[in-house]
This record gives structure tokens, sequence and C-alpha cells, in this order.
């Protein structure tokens, strides 16, 4: 499957066998940016059908559930987190909306 996205062809190769996070389709993914366009770490990407990302909404319970799947989803495929992942972790969680 080809995501379409500005993600990395790196992240997208990550999430390319995947299923939608909400419904577990496998048919007309596409690579969400879970806490908007902020970073291009695979941590911000979430792999939905295209009726669940045309009713994203980024509030905080959408968010925090989206990068719980997206942090299982990564640790069953035995991921590894980058300096990038890390800082996209602490700029999210340090943003005192939360």
């Amino acid at each position: 499957m080809k995501l379409k996205n500005d993600f990395s062809a790196k992240t997208r190769q990550l999430f390319a066998d995947g299923f939608c996070f909400i419904c577990s389709t496998s048919v007309t993914l596409e690579l969400h940016h879970i806490c908007g366009r902020v970073s291009d770490s695979p941590m911000n990407g979430a792999l939905l059908c295209r009726e669940h990302h045309s009713h994203m909404g980024h509030n905080m319970a959408e968010e925090g559930s989206l990068l719980l799947s997206t942090a299982r989803f990564l640790l069953h495929r035995h991921y590894v987190p980058t300096d990038e992942d890390l800082r996209f972790l602490g700029q999210y969680w340090g943003r005192g909306d939360y």
C-alpha cells in the first residue's frame, strides 16, 4: 500500500502494512498527523481509513487515544524510538493543556 502524505518514506514504510486504528479496516488508509503537522515523527502518525480521517477534530481525548494506539503499533513492530520521537513526545506532553 502506498500512503500519500508528507511523512518521510521511512515513516510511511513503518505503517504500510497496517490497519485503521479505529475500525481495523485495511482499505483506503491514510497516515494522520495526530497532533497536527508539528512533527513528522512516527510517534505523530496514526493509520486511519479515509472515513475516520475525515472526522478527526484534534481534541485532547482523541490525540491521547491515537498516541497510545501508535505506541502499541510501533512496539509490536519492534520500533526503537529516535531522538526525534523523544523530542516530539516531550513537546506534546509539555504543552500544558493535558
